[in-house]
């Protein structure tokens, strides 16, 4: 006799044996939450970062800027009667360019060159919106040589000079036998902040002119 031996399926371990659909969606639900949340952080650290450099990198440039300015401000002079120490023109993007007539330091010129002066242009090209300083290198009875340009600032949008004296404020000096005391420099950003110096003149060594030296 044989005896036949069923065996039937446990429903309850059989429905228990893998996800269910509502199961999976809520975890990929969860997933896409927590997946969005770090993407996000991500991006709020990326964009921190890159500000945090931004910002350090224009500290730099208006570091380099007012050092340049106030070195070529300290030995502005006088060289004759034809070029005075201050001119200014209007630039393509209806902003100020300056050009001032600075002596080179000693230690700077050769031997045997009495009298030798800069020719400084500070400008915001218009199409770039770099700030740049263009100097010539001139030598009493020769020929100027060929100007160097240098990017001081990457990111300009206006630059004005204006002159303090015992008469106040004026916008232009248009005194050709006299320097500025004070010169207020005025440089407007791209990224909307304006940035403000003042720069005193040694007027003992500026009137003197080539003769400073």
């Amino acid at each position: 006799m044989t005896i036949m031996v069923r065996h039937t399926p446990n429903r309850h371990i059989a429905s228990k044996a893998g996800f269910t659909l509502v199961e999976m969606l809520v975890t990929l639900t969860i997933f896409s939450l927590v997946l969005g949340v770090l993407v996000s952080g991500l991006r709020a650290g990326a964009r921190a970062y890159r500000s945090v450099d931004d910002h350090q990198r224009q500290s730099a440039e208006l570091e380099r800027v007012q050092r340049q300015l106030r070195e070529d401000l300290r030995h502005l002079a006088i060289v004759s009667e034809e070029v005075p120490a201050v001119a200014e023109s209007q630039d393509g993007s209806g902003g100020e360019s300056v050009v001032l007539s600075v002596l080179m330091p000693r230690h700077r010129q050769q031997m045997g060159q009495i009298g030798v002066w800069q020719t400084v242009e500070y400008a915001i090209l218009p199409e770039t919106r770099e700030l740049v300083r263009r100097a010539t290198a001139n030598v009493v009875g020769s020929v100027a040589a060929e100007p160097v340009e240098q990017t001081l600032l990457a990111a300009g949008k206006g630059l004005q000079f204006d002159y303090l004296s015992a008469e106040g404020e004026q916008p232009e000096w248009s005194e050709q036998s006299a320097v500025p005391p004070a010169v207020q420099v005025t440089l407007d950003l791209a990224s909307g902040q304006t940035v403000r110096w003042v720069f005193g003149v040694p007027l003992g060594m500026a009137q003197q002119g080539l003769n400073a030296q």
